[in-house]
């Protein structure tokens, strides 16, 4: 046997979908960063979002809530974290660990206890407290489809985390660009259940929604 035997091959049908996956983060970057908005529009995008999340069914009913601080460019989840502690529920904030393989932990807090963290984003300290269990993902990315297609930024941290808490319900957020025809994906890449914009909330039908949390049940 051969020492390439066993060597992926570069122009198979894995290589395809990593080429695809990367011209699609190249140019959803460069049309993110192109977006020029108002604090004032950036503001109405946000409650616009916080508002249409709010409509998902079984939303309203998840005690804990994970959700993510925003890079620069990105949609602001601020507004719908305000409504889930208004409400009485909880909200956890990924953080990056660097390990093999590199994985997320949420952790219980609010936004202004977030620090400076990997790859530029604010994050937890890992003394803080996580939740036994997540309702519901706020989730960011780079683009989502209508079939429930997720592109992220490359390194499968969120497909790791969804894996884990695959009771949880699922709501990918962005812009309204951000929501695509189609997003190429592949068998380790894991659906979301709905795909929310300042002006739609897109339902995937991607997986058997699971049942409503009840928020008695939350630690």
């Amino acid at each position: 046997m051969s020492a390439t035997d066993h060597a992926p091959d570069a122009h198979g049908p894995a290589a395809s979908l990593q080429k695809a996956k990367q011209a699609l983060r190249i140019a959803l970057r460069q049309q993110r960063a192109a977006q020029t908005r108002t604090p004032a529009q950036a503001q109405l995008d946000a409650v616009q979002l916080a508002d249409r999340v709010c409509s998902v069914p079984g939303f309203p009913l998840a005690g804990t809530v994970a959700i993510f601080a925003p890079l620069a460019d990105e949609i602001d989840p601020g507004p719908l974290g305000q409504r889930v502690r208004a409400a009485g529920g909880r909200l956890c904030y990924p953080r990056v660990h660097q390990k093999s393989p590199p994985q997320l932990t949420f952790h219980l807090c609010s936004e202004h206890e977030l620090t400076p963290g990997g790859f530029g984003v604010r994050e937890p300290a890992t003394t803080l407290p996580q939740p036994a269990h997540i309702d519901a993902f706020i989730i960011p990315g780079l683009g989502f489809d209508r079939r429930g297609g997720r592109l992220g930024y490359g390194r499968g941290f969120y497909d790791a985390a969804l894996r884990k808490q695959p009771a949880a319900l699922r709501i990918a957020v962005g812009y309204d660009f951000q929501l695509q025809a189609a997003i190429p994906t592949g068998e380790q890449d894991e659906a979301v259940d709905f795909v929310v914009t300042p002006s739609e909330r897109c339902t995937t039908a991607a997986r058997t929604l699971p049942a409503p949390p009840n928020k008695e049940d939350s630690p």
